[in-house]
């Protein structure tokens, strides 16, 4: 990147930020450049030409520049191997190139690096090359500058390397003279603060560090994937980019965000919540990117394309194959964007990961090629073969000399934040009396950091502004709580203002011995909304506050019918995190099956629970529920029996008193609720009769409603299948959806028969089944029965192996045989019961959460990817999806995605309706799965005409 040296960057920053009505209308004119095989988009005025092709750097990642002009780029083998593979192959490398002429055209090429770790990203500090190589942060050092690299020194070692290799991006020089970099992935790492204190974080983060790679503390924190690169605005606001910033929804899923100190930013998962909030809601992104894959990152420092520039951040974004532009904006105390795009490029292998600025004011634009597919399926197809470029983009009539950035100096107020200086209090102090909410922020940051108590009361008075951003807000809560003086935060609990009251609630719940349950309790039923939600939320943090909150929720829930929708699933939320308390599980228990809205309310809290045994203040609600004349009730009976293992006696006593409870009205159990009582025992100990049998393979046909195939999975989950029941359960495989065709599929492990293999493998060997079949699969199961079954099963994997090598060819003649679809009739498609893809994928507000949100799939996936990923699901794996393969001390194996991963539990989403509960103690193994939890053979519900309409509904979704 253009950076001047660290030593003058330690005092200065460049350029203005454009300020409200001044700033510039994001879009412009554009034109079109053929160039280089591609068809670039680009604004009026701007130019774009080749400054270094494939022969001279293949598949660039990321460059910087020396003081020399120099460029030094990292560059891909093409190796989409384990990382921990590459990480001792070291297959990658890092070039030097140099532009011998003079006139921006790179020309000769020097191999800096020989052999490196995957590189992401590199820095110039100081006289040497800093290259981010995961677990590590490399130096290297010419020391004779014949442009190879003689000396290697590991800077900086994060100790941990997972699966995508997101555990480091960077590093980046700040202007305050440290050196940033970001983690992502989720591994647990360690550090000693500068305070001593130590940090054990499983979380997302900015880090710093002294160049000496001492003092290193975070700046950031977030459940995000993957942060990625940063930039700093002129006043020292970090801004970074990210992936997988929210669960994607509604087409949001990446983001461009501005970094407030102290802040807890998404996703929303458990990694986040060992880190203080100072509200119930993390902090929100400054801009929205939808699913980009966000890689380089650039702050224009000069003029030479205009005034109306300086200042834009530029990013790729690898999905999108652009780069766009961001006009930063002040708000309040942080800034909005106003965004357009800046260069994009017509074909589908162009993938941007890099734009930094040359002397000139130029920008370089790295594109990568089409090598990259770990954990990145924007498609399916590896194709080293195709190369990438650097390319530079120019505004005519500029760039005739070399740019000349003017510095403006760094906020004295950053300094005594960095610095915790005990000197620069009662500046900070006054800071919080400016008009502007920017400085504010900047002064409470200060405050929190030198952590004098005397600023305890002025903090609470800050927060009384209703001119007040969140952002501001956050950093006044902050402050008290990095300040921990808890009587003098208390007397905020005193104040008029809800929003004073709101952060003295907040930051007394993280001070030790700062908070009384009484003070929250108070605030439960608070006339402010904000003040109610952020009551609730510190006290659903303090489960064991349940017993005094009882008489609360049983007040609420015998109004539970006359509650707004929105009302009972707010109570059912609040209620699920104290279901641990004794108070609360009776209350529960005591709710009247008579009251259908609040037996259903009731009903869903214990269900989601996530108890380990069931409570005996329940036996008998259940049984009442059960017995209900009303089939929805009696349904969610049978659920919370599931969801919360009785013991066998208590499953056989609420059974009991569930059928000597129905004479009051006798209606007869429908197939539905006779399949939900054979579901609630334990796996493995029901004995179905014939006509158990026959009902759970009728509800499981694939013309059969999801709700009834689910509960026929769960029947047959857990029945105690004698030999003739499984041969005829291996018969009807052939009618079996998709959706739950890998859940039937695990049963056939229960036995050893070998006519019940025989029968397995003869079915297996159907057209229409063998499609949704994986060897590594199957073969687990078929490995238990008797050597004649092996020998049959031989021409299965045979067949299968087969299938592989010809899945090319299938997708392309499947492909040219497609006819146009109809986005209405692909629409209709997928909401319907044959395919069922909105139980799992969600396309604007609607769907499932299961598998990956759609709403904007058709602007980064053709339909070349978009029919492979629906043929061949288990070939790549979109990131936060990846499946797992988890093996009980029990013998179970549980293939689907890990939705929770903490030390006592996790939790797999095994179904788009079923989730899985699993102890740590009960967990013999945990390890990346090959097979998706999206079925194979999907296409084998559909008619040709469906899956073209599906494909071109799914096109449509941008």
């Amino acid at each position: 990147m253009f950076r001047a040296p660290l030593a003058a960057l330690s005092l200065i920053a460049f350029g203005t930020v454009a300020r409200g009505a001044d700033a510039p209308r994001p879009l412009v004119p554009t034109h079109q450049v053929k160039l280089n095989g591609h068809t670039f988009t680009l604004p009026e005025g701007f130019t774009i030409e080749l400054a270094a092709g494939a022969d001279l750097a293949p598949r660039p990642i990321a460059a910087a520049f020396d003081p020399k002009g120099r460029l030094y780029v990292t560059d891909s083998s093409g190796s989409n191997e384990n990382v921990k593979v590459q990480l001792e192959k070291k297959p990658h490398r890092v070039l030097r190139l140099e532009s011998t002429k003079g006139d921006g055209v790179f020309d000769k090429q020097t191999v800096f690096v020989k052999n490196i770790m995957f590189p992401e990203g590199c820095m110039w500090l100081n006289g040497a090359l800093y290259v981010a190589a995961p677990p590590h942060i490399l130096k290297f050092t010419d020391t004779n500058d014949d442009g190879i690299a003689d000396r290697e020194e590991i800077w900086f070692d994060g100790k941990t390397l997972t699966g995508c290799a997101n555990d480091l991006h960077g590093p980046y020089p700040g202007p305050d003279g440290y050196v940033y970099w970001t983690k992502g992935a989720f591994a647990k790492q360690e550090y000693v603060l500068p305070n001593g204190k130590k940090l054990g974080t499983r979380a997302a983060h900015i880090f710093r560090a002294t160049p000496d790679g001492k003092n290193i503390e975070p700046v950031m924190t977030g459940g995000m994937d993957n942060p990625v690169d940063l930039v700093f605005t002129p006043s020292g606001d970090i801004v970074f980019n990210t992936t997988f910033f929210q669960h994607p929804a509604n087409g949001r899923r990446d983001g461009l965000v501005h970094a407030i100190y102290g802040a807890v930013y998404g996703k929303d998962h458990d990694v986040v919540y060992d880190h203080p909030w100072t509200s119930p809601q993390l902090m929100p992104p400054m801009t929205h990117l939808g699913p980009a894959a966000p890689a380089g990152l650039h702050r224009y420092e000069n003029d030479q394309f205009g005034a109306e520039y300086t200042n834009n951040i530029f990013c790729c974004q690898f999905n999108m194959r652009k780069v766009s532009r961001h006009v930063l904006v002040p708000k309040g105390s942080t800034y909005e964007t106003r965004d357009s795009d800046f260069l994009a490029s017509d074909s589908i292998d162009f993938h941007p990961t890099d734009v930094i600025e040359d002397a000139d004011g130029s920008l370089l634009v790295v594109d990568t090629g089409g090598w990259y597919k770990l954990c990145c399926p924007t498609s399916q197809l590896v194709k080293p073969d195709v190369t990438g470029a650097i390319y530079r983009v120019k505004k005519v009539g500029a760039h005739k000399e070399r740019a000349k950035p003017k510095p403006l100096p760094l906020s004295h107020l950053r300094e005594i934040a960095l610095t915790r200086d005990p000197k620069g209090f009662k500046e900070a102090l006054a800071a919080l009396r400016s008009p502007d909410l920017h400085t504010r922020r900047l002064g409470a940051e200060a405050l929190g950091r030198i952590g004098n108590v005397k600023a305890t009361a002025a903090l609470l008075g800050a927060l009384t502004d209703e001119r007040n951003d969140r952002e501001l807000d956050h950093a006044l809560t902050y402050a008290l709580i990095e300040i921990g003086d808890a009587p003098g935060t208390r007397a905020g609990l005193a104040s008029p203002s809800p929003r004073v009251r709101r952060a003295a609630l907040a930051a007394l719940s993280y001070i030790p011995s700062g908070l009384e349950p009484k003070a929250v309790l108070a605030e439960l039923d608070a006339p402010d909304a904000a003040m109610r939600d952020t009551a609730w939320w510190v006290a659903g943090r303090n489960a064991q506050w349940g017993d005094e909150l009882a008489g609360y929720f049983k007040t609420k829930l015998k109004a539970a019918d006359k509650l707004k929708p929105e009302d009972r699933a707010d109570l059912a939320n609040r209620l699920v995190r104290f279901a641990s308390s004794p108070g609360v599980q009776k209350v529960l228990g005591e709710t009247p099956a008579a009251n259908p809205a609040a037996a259903r309310l009731a009903l869903g809290v214990m269900e989601r629970s996530g108890l380990k045994a069931l409570p005996a203040a329940w036996k008998l609600s259940l049984s009442s529920a059960i017995a209900s004349e009303h089939e929805s009730v009696a349904l969610l009976g049978c659920a919370v029996l599931r969801a919360v293992p009785p013991s066998e006696q208590d499953h056989t006593d609420v059974l009991t008193m569930a059928e000597l409870g129905r004479g009051a009205h006798n209606r007869p159990r429908t197939d539905s609720e006779r399949l939900a009582l054979l579901s609630t025992s334990r796996p493995g100990t029901v004995k179905l009769t014939p006509a158990d049998l026959t009902r759970a393979l009728k509800a499981l046909d694939r013309n059969a409603t999801p709700a009834d195939r689910f509960l026929a999975t769960e029947a047959l989950t857990r029945a105690k299948l004698d030999p003739e029941q499984f041969t005829t359960l291996a018969a009807a495989l052939k009618t079996v959806s998709p959706l739950e065709f890998s859940r039937i599929l695990q049963l056939f492990a229960r036995s050893a028969d070998e006519k019940v293999g025989i029968a397995l493998v003869e079915s297996l060997r159907q057209s229409s089944v063998r499609l949704g079949v994986r060897t590594e699969v199957v073969k687990p199961i078929l490995d238990k029965y008797p050597a004649t079954v092996k020998v049959e099963a031989e021409k299965l994997y045979a067949e299968l192996a087969a299938a592989r090598k010809d899945e090319t060819a299938r997708l392309d003649q499947l492909l040219s045989e497609m006819k146009p679809g109809d986005i209405r009739r692909g629409q209709l498609v997928f909401n319907g019961t044959k395919a069922n893809c909105i139980a799992c994928h969600k396309v604007g507000y609607v769907g499932g959460t299961a598998g990956p949100d759609l709403t904007r799939i058709g602007g980064i996936r053709t339909e070349r990817d978009l029919l492979e990923s629906i043929l061949y699901p288990s070939a790549s794996f979109v990131r936060s999806y990846e499946p797992v393969r988890v093996v009980t001390k029990d013998d179970r194996t549980l293939n689907g995605v890990l939705k929770k991963d903490a030390p006592e539990e996790v939790v797999i989403v095994v179904a788009a309706d079923k989730e899985e509960r699993i102890a740590r103690s009960e967990i013999e193994s945990l390890a990346p799965s090959t097979v998706s939890l999206m079925p194979g053979g999907l296409e084998q519900q559909l008619t040709p005409l469906e899956l073209a309409d599906l494909i071109a509904f799914l096109k449509a979704c941008k």
